[in-house]
């Protein structure tokens, strides 16, 4: 038992909410209840949850050397001794083998999805991160193939648009996140991040999240089954999350991931599941 704690915390499920991108599709679908949707949703989910965690791992253990001489991550399993690198590499096969396995059941189309997310992750972990808006750009592309795969587990077509919508609001989010590790670096006398700029992520900020706005508010009003203005309705919470998370960049410096913030945020949080129901009942309903 010692040894699957240690595992699930390598894993770190702090970072699997970004996943639940993959419900997306079901929401959209008219049919969010639908028990067989449901569940195939949430297989898929779990895949990917357990492929993002695969990548932790190997992250962790590339890096153990240097994280002993970090006061936070040297406590973390490889990296004090916990868990050892051979346990973490069988937990890494154990994982991959089983997740490419199960995701082909879910069909051909969402097994070369799930393959496409693990190698465009790993790369992104190898070297693509320090590329100035490629890494950004490579996690909007894991979010798209998120969305991929939630249609393709339920062979659910989905709007061109909400699918550009969540690339750019992914890559909003990315670079509010960069913004928020700048100034929290600043605050507490850190050397900052040299590939980005506060001039230049500022600038990026405020387009992604305009046209994440705009691409959001353009699907309301042309969806694949045609117009359906109720979706409208829909619009004034996605500006809000936006303004939330803005405002949440400069906000309590003690939590440093924003991901995390957001969800502990109870206004982001309540915005956000208001829109969730409201836009399921609008599809379901009308």
């Amino acid at each position: 038992m010692k040894v699957l704690e240690s595992i699930l915390i390598t894993m770190r499920p702090h970072r699997m909410p970004r996943i639940a991108i993959i419900f997306l599709p079901l929401i959209f679908s008219g049919a969010p209840l639908n028990f067989v949707y449901l569940l195939k949703i949430l297989v898929g989910f779990f895949i990917f949850c357990l492929l993002t965690g695969a990548i932790n791992i190997i992250e962790d253990i590339t890096r153990r050397e240097k994280e002993r001489t970090d006061n936070i991550k040297r406590l973390m399993p490889i990296a004090s001794g916990e868990l050892s690198v051979n346990k973490a590499e069988f937990a890494i096969g154990a994982i991959l083998i089983g997740c490419f396995v199960a995701s082909f059941f879910l069909g051909s189309g969402f097994g070369l999805a799930a393959m496409a997310y693990f190698f465009i992750s790993l790369a992104y972990f190898l070297f693509l991160n320090k590329l100035i808006f490629i890494d950004a750009m490579t996690v909007g592309v894991n979010s798209a193939l998120l969305i991929t795969a939630g249609t393709l587990a339920i062979s659910k077509p989905i709007s061109a648009w909400l699918m550009f919508f969540v690339f750019s609001i992914t890559l909003f989010m990315v670079f509010s996140s960069r913004m928020r590790d700048i100034i929290i670096s600043k605050k507490i006398g850190e050397e900052p991040s040299k590939i980005y700029d506060e001039k230049n992520l500022e600038q990026t900020i405020n387009i992604t999240a305009s046209l994440a706005v705009m691409v959001y508010s353009l699907y309301c009003l042309t969806t694949i089954d045609g117009m359906r203005y109720n979706l409208i309705y829909t619009i004034p919470f996605v500006i809000y999350g936006t303004y939330r998370t803005l405002y949440l960049i400069n906000d309590n410096i003690t939590e440093k991931p924003l991901e995390r913030l957001l969800i502990r945020d109870i206004f982001f949080a309540g915005n956000l599941a208001v829109w969730v129901v409201l836009t399921s009942v609008l599809l379901a309903v009308f």
